[in-house]
């Protein structure tokens, strides 16, 4: 859409080929990240332990992303990251995980961060809510080759 209007949110849609976007585990498994990026929400918003002053954001804010893998030829999820949902009264995450049939994974983000002032008094638990968050992005799609999983069956 267009940007002249800044009361509209932004929405962008793409489709990429991401060359050696998982990591090779130890054990020949791959490793695919939840996001396009990694989560550093209390590095970014909450790097002090404790707060004399309020903490000023520039504005409430919402973040969502949708990511569907195609999966390599033989490969299907091993591991996959429990769906969950996380409210408090800063905001709102919700993380779905979803094999979807042979061969595509999606991972589903939302954030909502609601306020855009935070109190002294409240930063400990604004920080907390920024770092379960951080601790469910951190978490990994993993894939395994299915001949293997068969094999391991038998």
């Amino acid at each position: 859409p267009a940007l002249d209007d800044r009361n509209q949110p932004v929405s962008v849609k793409a489709v990429a080929t991401v060359p050696r976007l998982a990591e090779r585990t130890s054990d020949g498994d791959l490793s695919l990240m939840l996001g396009a990026r990694d989560a550093d929400l209390v590095r970014t918003y909450a790097r002090l332990s404790t707060r004399r002053l309020d903490l000023v954001l520039a504005y409430p804010w919402q973040h969502q992303e949708t990511i569907v893998y195609h999966l390599p030829p033989g490969f299907q999820g091993t591991t996959l990251p429990a769906s969950r949902r996380i409210e408090t009264r800063f905001g709102r995450f919700e993380l779905k995980i979803e094999a979807r049939g042979a061969g595509t994974v999606s991972s589903e983000v939302s954030l909502d961060v609601v306020n855009d002032r935070i109190s002294a008094t409240d930063y400990a638990s604004f920080r907390r809510f920024l770092a379960d968050v951080d601790a469910a992005m951190a978490e990994r799609i993993v894939l395994g080759r299915a001949d293997r999983k068969e094999a391991a069956a038998r």
